[in-house]
């Protein structure tokens, strides 16, 4: 049985997106990198997300930073950079360049869905959810 592992997103998340483009990684966000240290600490497997390339020098680039920022060691995972949402039960949203857990979508206003959602069966229930209630927001 493979252990269930936590994954963060470089950009934005562990690392300041800043003004840079191309291989530039931002500084490190305190907050996050401290979580993650914690985790690790803990025992839990961390494994970091990006859209960048993860090959080559690209992914040379990547972990040379974790390293440089106490986090050496870490599995990286690409993502595809196409993707606009992530739909997961298991997602936490994290404010964009503060590495702080987002506690606005809890004020967004709440979306009931049909039961005609994914097929005639109510989402909520195949997911895992206890509750008809969504957050849908672009806090």
């Amino acid at each position: 049985m493979t252990k269930q592992w936590i994954g963060v997103e470089l950009d934005g998340t562990l690392a300041e997106v800043d003004k840079l483009s191309g291989d530039h990684i931002g500084e490190a966000l305190p907050r996050m990198v401290s979580l993650v240290k914690d985790w690790l600490d803990a025992g839990k497997p961390v494994k970091i997300l990006t859209t960048r390339n993860v090959t080559g020098s690209s992914l040379l680039r990547i972990k040379s930073w974790l390293s440089d920022n106490g986090l050496g060691g870490l599995d990286v995972v690409a993502l595809d950079a196409d993707m606009g949402t992530l739909w997961s039960a298991r997602a936490v949203r994290v404010e964009h360049n503060t590495g702080k857990p987002c506690r606005a979508c809890a004020d967004a206003p709440v979306q009931r869905h049909s039961t005609h959602v994914m097929g005639g069966g109510f989402l909520a229930p195949r997911l895992g959810y206890t509750d008809q209630r969504f957050h849908l927001t672009d806090c």
